[in-house]
């Protein structure tokens, strides 16, 4: 199953294809689809999203994926195994 989410911001806005979508607590999404006025997110608790992320403090770099099980956790990938 594959989730989106509608924003009411679109390119009139500034809003453009990849940005990264936040709130104050963390990741949201990626802009996948733009209009003048309205935007298409592929959210981060979509089986088929991949977020690259960064370890804070030693600037490791990994891929975050959703598990698909529960909306309040992630995993992260590609870290390698002496970080």
């Amino acid at each position: 199953m594959i989730y989106y989410i509608i924003i009411d911001k679109g390119s009139a806005q500034g809003i453009e294809e990849d940005m990264g979508v936040f709130t104050s607590q963390g990741v949201v999404g990626v802009v996948q689809r733009v209009s003048k006025n309205y935007a298409v997110v592929l959210p981060i608790i979509n089986p088929e999203q991949v977020i690259s992320a960064k370890i804070k403090g030693n600037n490791q770099l990994g891929s975050v994926k959703w598990n698909g099980k529960t909306p309040l956790k992630a995993k992260l990938y590609e870290i390698p195994n002496h970080v």
